[in-house]
């Protein structure tokens, strides 16, 4: 697993600089960006994560959810971990773990 591809919320003040951040640390560790992606990370909070499994999610790629600001629920490690935890992904300790995802409508929209 060394291609990844980054999906952030561009439209939240720093995003670039943590792109940027995340991308350099990724590089260090051996790991590329890729539009064809071994898995992805979601960089930002839970509605990154949340945006991320709606795209992804069928697809069956794995997601790793990288909080970068507040509470951050559903992800995983934080961005100060980030760094460890590729190590661990590039030495193959990592561990999947399927989730379910509902969907509901009201009054005809998704929500």
């Amino acid at each position: 697993m060394k291609k990844v591809r980054i999906l952030i919320n561009a439209r939240k003040r720093g995003a670039t600089a943590i792109l940027n951040q995340a991308k350099e640390l990724l590089a260090s560790r051996g790991f590329s960006t890729s539009n064809k992606p071994d898995f992805i990370i979601a960089l930002g909070g839970d509605g990154t994560m949340l945006n991320a499994a709606h795209i992804y999610g069928k697809k069956g790629i794995p997601i790793l959810g990288v909080n970068s600001g507040g509470l951050g629920f559903l992800t995983d490690v934080t961005f100060a971990q980030l760094s460890d935890t590729l190590i661990e992904i590039k030495n193959g300790k990592y561990v999947f773990e399927n989730r379910m995802v509902i969907q509901a409508l009201f009054n005809r929209s998704s929500l």
